[in-house]
């Protein structure tokens, strides 16, 4: 949640997004010791090098199998999802958008399903 209310406020393409409004509608999970314990051992310590954010994420979606998608276009959490054999349920920002009905031609790198399907690639060919 922290992450959609801050970055560049002059980067190009920026959105604002209201978090205050966001918090309103979404059901916020808590992640316990346990679930972090759980993912540092099954990323085989990868995950203690990400974004807190990320790694919250990553530890609540695998107590959630085949029902929870992920948006991150952190290399580093695509490759610890990579590592956890959970990188089909990464979509990009921009497929993630058109699902919720806005279609905007501002999707950048690495916001945009090209460099989305790109990294996976190399990821999945260990080309990286």
């Amino acid at each position: 949640m922290v992450e959609c209310g801050t970055g560049d406020p002059f980067r190009a393409g920026r959105i604002n997004v209201d978090v205050n409004l966001l918090r309103r509608q979404m059901i916020i999970h808590s992640v316990d010791d346990r679930m972090f314990l759980s993912l540092l051992q099954r990323s085989k310590g990868q995950s203690s090098g990400i974004d807190d954010g990320e790694r919250h994420l990553l530890a609540y979606a695998i107590t959630q199998p085949d029902v929870y998608f992920l948006c991150s276009p952190d290399k580093a959490c695509m490759q610890v999802g990579f590592t956890l054999n959970i990188l089909d349920r990464f979509v990009s920002l921009e497929v993630l958008a058109k699902k919720a009905g806005i279609n905007s031609t501002r999707f950048v790198d690495p916001f945009n399903e090209k460099w989305h399907q790109a990294f996976r690639s190399k990821l999945q060919l260990d080309m990286l």
